[in-house]
C-alpha cells in the first residue's frame, strides 16, 4: 500500500494539509464552544429546540440565521458575536497544540521533494497564525486559508480553489489531507485527490464515505512511505 501510496503522491504538484488533526492535536473544547455559541443564539431570539450541542457549531449557526432571516431580523451583530466567542476558543486551543508526530518531518521532506504546499483550516486567522508560528510551520507553507479569508469556507470548495489559486496549480493537480469528512468531501467538490487521515473521532467509514481515495492511519504513514523513493 505505501508504495501506491508514494505513487499517488509523486503524481501530483501540491498538497493542501488541512491543521487540526492532521497536522497538530485537536485540542479544542467542542462541546463547551457550542455551548457558549447557542448561549448567544438563544439571546438573539432563536428557541432552544432548535439548537444542540451535539451538532456542529456551522449547523447551529446556519439554522439560526435562516430562523432570523425569516422573521425578518438582521444576522450581522449575531455573527460577529458568535464569531468572537468562537475565536477565544480556539485560541486558548492553538496555544495548548502539539504537532502530531511526523508532520513537520513530513512538510520538510514535500518541501525539498519540490511539493507546493498549502493549509486550509475552519479556524481563524489569528489561531491559524498562532500554531504556525509557534512550530514554525510557515517556513514549509506556500499558501494559508482560514475561514475568515474567504466567504464560503469548508465544506464549501471555494475555500480549497482559494488555496489552489494562490498556489497557482489545478485541482487535479493537488492531494488534500485531512482527518474531517469535510475535508475529504470539500476536496472531491473541489476536483482535488483527497486522503484522509484517522483520529479517535473518526472512523474509516465516514472517510470513505465522503470519498476518500486513500486512509491512512496518520500523516507519519506518508513520511514513512515517501522516505522508501526519497533515499
Amino acid at each position: 500500500m505505501r508504495g501506491k501510496l508514494a505513487e499517488l503522491i509523486l503524481s501530483k504538484k501540491a498538497i493542501v494539509f488541512d491543521c487540526d488533526g492532521t497536522l497538530v492535536d485537536q485540542v479544542m473544547d467542542y462541546r463547551s464552544a457550542r455551548i457558549a455559541v447557542i448561549s448567544i443564539l438563544k439571546r438573539y431570539g432563536v428557541p432552544e429546540e432548535a439548537l444542540s450541542p451535539s451538532e456542529s457549531i456551522l449547523n447551529n449557526l446556519k439554522r439560526s440565521m435562516e430562523y432570523l432571516a425569516e422573521r425578518g431580523m438582521r444576522v450581522d451583530q449575531l455573527v460577529s458575536e458568535v464569531d468572537e466567542a468562537v475565536e477565544k476558543f480556539e485560541l486558548e486551543a492553538a496555544s495548548k497544540t502539539t504537532p502530531i508526530p511526523g508532520a513537520l518531518e513530513l512538510l520538510a521532506l514535500l518541501k525539498k521533494l519540490g511539493f507546493r504546499l498549502g493549509l486550509f483550516t475552519l479556524n481563524k486567522r489569528s489561531a491559524m497564525m498562532l500554531v504556525v508560528k509557534r512550530f514554525n510551520i510557515d517556513r514549509f507553507i506556500d499558501a494559508m486559508v482560514s475561514r475568515d479569508d474567504v466567504s464560503a469556507p469548508k465544506p464549501d470548495p471555494r475555500h480549497l480553489e482559494e488555496v489552489f489559486s494562490k498556489l497557482s496549480v489545478k485541482a487535479s493537480e493537488v492531494l488534500v489531507v485531512g482527518d474531517h469528512p469535510v475535508d475529504v468531501s470539500c476536496a472531491v467538490r473541489a476536483g482535488a485527490t483527497p486522503i484522509g487521515v484517522l483520529s479517535p473521532s473518526r472512523m474509516r467509514e465516514e472517510l470513505k464515505e465522503a470519498g476518500a481515495r486513500v486512509i491512512v492511519e496518520n500523516v507519519a504513514v506518508i513520511l514513512e512511505a515517501l522516505k522508501k523513493i526519497a533515499v
